[in-house]
């Protein structure tokens, strides 16, 4: 079958777009999809896909996201922002610059708006909802109304201090005084795994530059390490105004570049940061 596509990224982290509109997707299996496209130097190359179709009554559009190793994750702020440009210029949603795009998951449901800065670049403003720190949202081991934070792990026999947070998924987050001296391989893939996270987790390496900027290296569940994570941009500012460590707005440094992510008084996040369209194209695929 021909499936059509669109490849786009937001500082690096790169998502691969399936509008279901537009492809048979019937009977595909999206898990297997994901495996065989998102390989790099063998066929498209990506972080991950996202799948879009019609939303319904709650919703423009219902985005399913899935990593390159098959598995689904409820939740993706690059996506989000992707999906939302996406719809304003593919897809006819003028909307999407004024009252903008309802995106739905399975995990949560958000509302994106483009927007234009000062230099000209095309920003999308996310409103991600709430970080929820309970061990049963997470989800992490443990009584479920517990909150995860500054819990001491041991990870290849190094006990770290580990906080952790769902904003649709999982994160965890490691403070440490360098991040360019963290072996993140090693630790990332080791903390993904810990038997604590029985869904696994994303993984941040946190350096506080001070009250309004953070530079974080990022591991993603299911991905390895990413150039940026808009889910782990708003998850690690939300856990360190949490624990009192920065104010807000906070800058998020990651090595693709910077995120601004807000939070008000009720702890409602919002992420604003590029989405950049990269190549369009189809791919002949037997399911």
């Amino acid at each position: 079958m021909r499936l059509s596509f669109v490849k786009m990224h937001g500082l690096g982290n790169d998502y691969i777009l399936f509008d279901a509109k537009d492809c048979a997707l019937d009977g595909v299996d999206l898990g297997q999809l994901a495996r065989d496209v998102c390989r790099r130097r063998f066929s498209i190359g990506a972080d991950g896909i996202a799948v879009l179709s019609p939303g319904g009554a709650d919703a423009d559009i219902y985005m399913r996201v899935f990593n390159p190793d098959g598995s689904e994750t409820g939740s993706c702020g690059t996506a989000f922002r992707c999906a939302a440009r996406y719809a304003f210029e593919r897809k006819g949603f003028a909307k999407a610059t004024s009252s903008g795009v309802r995106i739905a998951t399975s995990d949560r449901n958000v509302l994106a708006r483009v927007v234009q800065s000062e230099d000209g670049c095309t920003l999308v403003e996310v409103r991600m909802g709430k970080a929820l720190f309970g061990r049963g949202d997470i989800p992490a081991l443990g009584t479920r109304e517990d909150d995860f934070l500054e819990q001491p792990i041991t990870v290849q026999g190094e006990e770290l201090v580990v906080s952790a947070a769902s904003v649709g998924n999982p994160h965890a987050v490691v403070f440490c005084d360098d991040v360019s001296k963290v072996p993140l391989e090693s630790l990332g893939h080791a903390l993904e795994n810990h038997p604590v996270f029985p869904e696994r987790t994303n993984v941040h390496f946190v350096q506080v530059i001070s009250r309004g900027e953070l530079k974080v290296r990022t591991w993603e569940r299911g991905t390895g390490p990413t150039l940026s994570c808009g889910t782990g941009a708003s998850a690690t500012a939300a856990i360190a105004n949490r624990l009192g460590k920065v104010d807000t707005p906070v800058r998020v440094l990651m090595r693709g570049g910077v995120l601004k992510i807000e939070i008000d008084q009720e702890g409602e996040l919002a992420m604003l940061a590029e989405a950049e369209p990269v190549f369009s194209g189809w791919i002949d695929y037997e399911a």
